[in-house]
C-alpha cells in the first residue's frame, strides 16, 4: 500500500527531535501565524503578507498548517500532524501532507474526461482502420493533468521538508 504513495498527491512523514514539547511548539508558533488579523493586505494585488511561512492552528500535541504565498495556488498541500513526546528530550512529529479533496474531485474529473477521449479515438481508429493522430490529444491531456497535480505537489512537499529541516536543526530522523 505505501507503494501507492507514489502516484498520488499524498505523503506521510515522521520527524525525530532532540527536543522537548514545549521546544517543539515555541519554534513552530515562530514560524506559523495563527493570528489571521496580524496579515496585512496588499492592496494593489489583494493578496495577503506575513513573514511568517505557514498559516494554520497550533497546540501542544498537534497542528495543521499551510504554506503561506502572495498568489494562489490551489495545489498546495495541507499538512496535519500530532506532537508525541517520546521522552524528556526527544519528541516525535508525525504528520501526513495531501492537497485538498476538491482538488482531488478536479484531477478525477479531469483524467476521467481525458480517458474517455482517449478511448473515443481509440474506437474511431479502430471503426476507420487507419491510425488517427488525433489520439495524441487525449494523452497529452491525461498526462498533462496528472503531471500538473503531481508536480505541483511534489515541489510543494519538498519545500516543506526543507522547511522543517531548517525549522529544526536538532533533527535526529527524517522518514
Amino acid at each position: 500500500m505505501k507503494n501507492i504513495y507514489k502516484y498520488i498527491p499524498y505523503d506521510e512523514f515522521e520527524l525525530t527531535l532532540n527536543l522537548n514539547n514545549n521546544d517543539v511548539y515555541k519554534k513552530l508558533l515562530e514560524e506559523v501565524e495563527t493570528d489571521y488579523s496580524k496579515r496585512k493586505k496588499n492592496v494593489i494585488t489583494g493578496s495577503f503578507e506575513s513573514k511568517k511561512q505557514f498559516e494554520g492552528t497550533i497546540d501542544l500535541y498537534k497542528f495543521e498548517i499551510n504554506r503561506l504565498i502572495s498568489n494562489r495556488n490551489s495545489f498546495l498541500p495541507n499538512i496535519k500532524a500530532e506532537i508525541i513526546t517520546v521522552d524528556e528530550n526527544t519528541t516525535l512529529i508525525k504528520g501526513n501532507q495531501k492537497v485538498e479533496t476538491g482538488i482531488i474531485i478536479f484531477g478525477i474529473v479531469w483524467i476521467l474526461g481525458a480517458l474517455f477521449a482517449l478511448v473515443m479515438t481509440i474506437v474511431y481508429s479502430i471503426i476507420n482502420k487507419q491510425f488517427d493522430p488525433k489520439i495524441f490529444i487525449p494523452l497529452i491531456f491525461l498526462f498533462g493533468g496528472y503531471g500538473l497535480i503531481m508536480g505541483s505537489f511534489i515541489v510543494e512537499r519538498n519545500n516543506t521538508r526543507e522547511f522543517f529541516k531548517k525549522l529544526f536543526p536538532e533533527l535526529k530522523n527524517a522518514r
